[in-house]
């Protein structure tokens, strides 16, 4: 009898747990559109961080970053920033990784791309002015001068 019962009670369970291929798919669709809205809303965050670490437009921080080189030499707060950045474009990348894995290009992968460009920008032209850094302050003043830096062209 005792048998019978359990017997009872696991086919009552797992009868109740079976959803019809419909409800599956609809759960899967549902648990992605939260997948990707997360993912999303971790872009958009990364991109709130890029603002708030330029305080504007990307092109004044590179300037005010020029000028301050300029005033102290200072290589360490250049190296600061670029760490800061390279991190902010690692988590940018991942958040592409993951739109990319889960619905592949489409809209919200466009909305993704547009902040990693963001990233992407402020990451390359603190590197070119890295780079420029460790040329010397001749070649520094004259590349500004020339306005031959990437983020002057904006």
């Amino acid at each position: 009898m005792l048998l019978f019962s359990l017997s009872i009670s696991f086919i009552v369970y797992f009868s109740r747990s079976e959803k019809t291929p419909q409800e599956n798919t609809e759960t899967n669709i549902s648990n992605v559109d939260r997948a990707v809205a997360s993912w999303i809303e971790r872009s958009t965050r990364i991109q709130k961080r890029l603002y708030t670490r330029t305080k504007g437009p990307v092109a004044d921080y590179l300037e005010r970053m020029y000028l301050r080189y300029i005033d102290n030499e200072d290589q360490a707060a250049i190296d600061e920033e670029l760490s800061a950045l390279h991190l902010l474009r690692d988590a940018i990348y991942r958040c592409e990784d993951k739109i990319l894995s889960f619905v592949g290009i489409m809209d919200a992968y466009s909305q993704v791309k547009e902040i990693s460009k963001q990233v992407i920008n402020a990451v390359n032209w603190v590197d070119e002015l890295y780079v420029y850094t460790h040329l010397g302050m001749e070649e520094l003043q004259q590349t500004h001068k020339d306005r031959e830096f990437a983020y002057q062209a904006m």
